[in-house]
């Protein structure tokens, strides 16, 4: 046990994910080695610094096809940084795709955008799901910096092209703690689950629609699938 142990670490270091079920650490990998560096962008650091972008209640979009994990978050009190980060499965590697967004501002005063017109760094709980015919990266809502309050929007960001583009929220569903999205690969449609009706999203047409309506949710914190 020993030595398959030893193989499975030489493994993983050699850039490759070892065989067989379990837990296997990605050397290279820890997110303070790539973060924005508090010398250059004091004013985004809130008062966690950059650990906020996985400590405060963030989640992630998988890109099943390229076997990346994009990850973005921060918000509240927390962190300011609104920059995406990738983890690509292929390369194991953990890289920073842009810059933050400064100067920073409260985004209940400026309804959750920067000066530049990105959206503010924000908690993405369960909010965050890849568009695999867009390419592309689905935001819904968050817990705003600086103020803490949720806010009702809809965003793709192209990682790509390192640009945003605000999407309708028409009819959308209620953002909080509950709700959570899913893709529906055949047909390109997210699905949202808020605290307590079901929606889904076309991206081809921008579009929201209520699928189902219901007394009460599934409850917090939820993941989608």
């Amino acid at each position: 046990d020993a030595v398959q142990w030893a193989a499975r670490a030489v493994a993983a270091g050699a850039g490759e994910i070892p065989p067989g079920l379990g837990w296997h650490e990605l050397a290279e990998t820890r997110l303070r080695a790539v973060c924005p560096s508090p010398a250059q962008y004091p004013e985004i650091q809130g008062v966690e610094g950059c650990a906020a972008v996985t400590e405060d209640w963030s989640g992630a979009a998988f890109d099943a096809a390229g076997d990346r994990l994009y990850i973005t978050g921060g918000g509240h009190g927390g962190y300011a940084g609104n920059e995406w980060y990738v983890l690509d499965l292929g390369s194991l590697t953990l890289t920073r795709i842009n810059e933050p967004s400064t100067p920073v501002r409260d985004g209940c005063l400026f309804d959750g955008i920067y000066a530049d017109g990105r959206p503010v760094s924000r908690h993405t709980y369960q909010h965050l799901a890849w568009l695999p015919g867009l390419q592309r990266i689905f935001l819904v809502g968050g817990s705003r910096w600086q103020c803490g309050y949720f806010i009702d929007d809809a965003w793709t960001f192209d990682p790509a092209g390192d640009s945003w583009t605000e999407q309708s929220y028409v009819d959308g569903p209620r953002t909080g703690f509950g709700l959570s999205l899913a893709v529906d690969a055949p047909t390109g449609l997210v699905y949202a689950h808020d605290d307590y009706d079901l929606y889904s999203y076309n991206p081809a047409t921008d579009q929201w629609t209520l699928r189902a309506e219901n007394l009460q949710g599934p409850g917090d914190y939820k993941s989608g699938v």
